[in-house]
């Protein structure tokens, strides 16, 4: 797990919320497509993908049917999008928790601004409850360049907090190997 740190005060402004003040969006990129920067985690045992279709934003989507539970299972979502604009990478990731903050009751564990593969990066990793179930949640947002474009990447990986311990060698592989490669 990365360790915690507080280079930079975060900001109460959700990543939306500061792209759409600044005028830019963030479009989807397509796996298919060779003009940006090609994202993937592993695909560990158990795991297995989503069809695209029903998840058109994201990048790529992978579930374990082997501990489902009451119609949900744990997911990995990940999701790489061009940026419109050029943006300020560190004030952008400075944002990367309030989208976690405002989940219902949710539990900060580990906060870290170190890079990832030489990208600015943010990492967010706690728990919420919603409907009396609790989960436990990574966040991963990453910002990188290629030529004069820049990308914004997030993965998150969300459990059941009962299965934590039994899923917790899979959540640190999936965070730590989230792989970015530049054209």
């Amino acid at each position: 797990m990365p360790s915690t740190s507080t280079t930079n005060e975060p900001l109460d402004e959700t990543l939306a919320e500061h792209l759409q003040a600044l005028g830019v969006a963030c479009e989807p990129c397509n796996p298919e497509a060779a003009d940006h920067p090609r994202v993937s985690v592993p695909q560990l045992p158990g795991w297995e993908p989503v069809p695209a279709d029903l998840f058109p934003n994201a990048y790529h989507v992978l579930v374990n049917p082997s501990h489902r539970e009451q119609e949900w299972v744990p997911n990995v979502v990940l999701i790489h999008g061009r940026l419109t604009a050029p943006v300020d990478a560190e004030a952008l990731l400075s944002c990367g928790g309030a989208d976690s903050r405002a989940l219902p009751e949710w539990h900060e564990y580990v906060v870290s601004r170190e890079p990832h593969q030489g990208h600015p990066s943010t990492f967010i990793q706690g728990s919420y409850t919603v409907n009396g179930r609790a989960f436990a949640a990574t966040n991963r947002y990453v910002v990188s360049s290629a030529g004069s474009s820049q990308f914004l990447t997030q993965l998150t990986v969300t459990i059941f907090q009962s299965q934590a311990e039994e899923l917790d060698v899979d959540v640190v592989i999936f965070n730590s190997a989230l792989n970015i490669t530049m054209g």
